[in-house]
């Protein structure tokens, strides 16, 4: 599955539910579709083709979804990059990724400019401009669903950024195991204030197509901004870092968003404390703990952070763990190891072996890829826990 017929067949169930809400535009799936189809073909006429990498430094919101979808519907390769890369950060993304175009806002177009090199730079009003001139129909392009989607690039913590290239098929099926594992029903109202060049960010969206939801967009955290966005629109579910809940938690409103009763978490560890404190106030049907990263977006989940705090939980849809020992220099298949140390001597189980090669399942990871790289996927990826670690603290 693509994610532009993800977006249309979304427009043909509910052409007059809202889509988009929040600050900024607001537009029912029909709109939406007419106006990612008009943007779609401003991009072809900047010279994008399928298959080129589209840049995009931008604060976040409804323009830079849009944005993205429309990447999505001329099958080019959509580039989110973090606003708080510096400029040469920036310039390093722009030039690993082979960028055709680069999109930028007001608030970015500096940095911008000093990273674009020979790249051509637009502003997204110019893109927005042009788009209004173009006709609201599909752009005639249907992707291969093994086709790339995106491309985020890592923070960088441990040297140069690290763009990973994720699949149409890889970023439907992480949509769609999302609104499984957050228990999201038809029609749920999602606040999209986490960063689209992060993974939450993506999948807060995609997940709210894939539903018929409504995505209450705002571009940047503010406190305030949100919990008014929260009441204002009833929002229905929230995923969020750790320290955004804290800040929602310090405005003192929370307990007004009456509609309010799916929570999850990722990105951080939730103190016990922050836990307790969200029940009292919410008292959420669903409160659920992501434990992934980027390449493969969830390994396990928690599904009840108020009975459990603090668990990372089993392995989630789509995905396999296994436990392995925690020495260093153990082998993958070292997975007889002490738990419960001084009471139990329990031990992990072993990994079914291969019938055919009679070796352990091997993880699979997407890496740092340039222009012109064919990404391995897989529909299972395999991530290798440590027994006793928060991967695998729940069984």
């Amino acid at each position: 599955m693509d994610l532009g017929t993800v977006m249309r067949w979304a427009a043909e169930r509910f052409p007059e539910r809202a889509a988009v809400r929040g600050s900024g535009r607001h537009l029912s799936y029909r709109e939406w579709d007419a106006r990612t189809d008009r943007l779609a073909r401003a991009l072809a006429a900047e010279g994008v083709r399928p298959g080129d990498r589209v840049a995009f430094a931008l604060t976040g919101g409804e323009p830079l979804a849009s944005l993205h979808l429309a990447a999505q519907k001329l099958g080019a390769v959509s580039v989110p990059l973090s606003t708080r890369f510096s400029a040469d950060e920036l310039r390093y993304c722009v030039d690993d990724s082979a960028a055709r175009l680069l999109v930028a806002d007001a608030a970015n177009a500096e940095r911008a400019a000093a990273a674009a090199g020979e790249v051509a730079v637009r502003d997204v009003g110019e893109i927005d401009a042009r788009a209004e001139r173009e006709p609201g129909h599909a752009p005639g392009v249907r992707p291969a669903e093994t086709d790339v989607s995106v491309m985020l690039y890592t923070s960088g913590t441990t040297g140069r950024p690290k763009g990973v290239p994720r699949t149409h098929r890889a970023e439907h099926s992480a949509a769609v195991a999302h609104a499984v594992q957050t228990q999201q029903r038809a029609g749920e109202v999602v606040l999209g204030v986490m960063p689209m060049f992060h993974t939450m960010g993506l999948r807060t969206l995609l997940a709210s197509i894939v539903v018929g939801g409504t995505w209450v967009g705002q571009p940047a955290f503010d406190a305030e901004e949100s919990i008014e966005l929260v009441t204002a629109e009833d929002v229905s579910s929230l995923y969020l870092v750790p320290t955004i809940f804290w800040s929602l938690l310090r405005t003192g409103r929370l307990h007004e968003a009456r509609a309010l009763d799916r929570l999850a978490y990722a990105g951080a560890a939730m103190t016990p404390a922050l836990a307790e404190q969200l029940v009292a106030e919410v008292a959420p049907s669903a409160f659920v703990n992501h434990f992934g990263s980027t390449e493969i977006y969830t390994f396990t989940i928690g599904p009840d952070v108020a009975a459990k705090p603090g668990s990372a939980g089993r392995a989630g849809v789509f995905s396999r763990v296994r436990l392995v020992a925690p020495e260093l220099g153990a082998s993958p298949d070292a997975w007889s190891v002490r738990v419960n140390r001084g009471r139990s001597s329990r031990r992990c189980r072993a990994p079914r072996r291969s019938p055919a090669t009679g070796s352990a399942p091997t993880p699979t990871r997407s890496r740092s890829a340039t222009a012109g790289t064919t990404p391995a996927t897989s529909p299972s990826p395999t991530r290798t826990a440590t027994c006793g670690s928060p991967a695998a603290s729940t069984t």
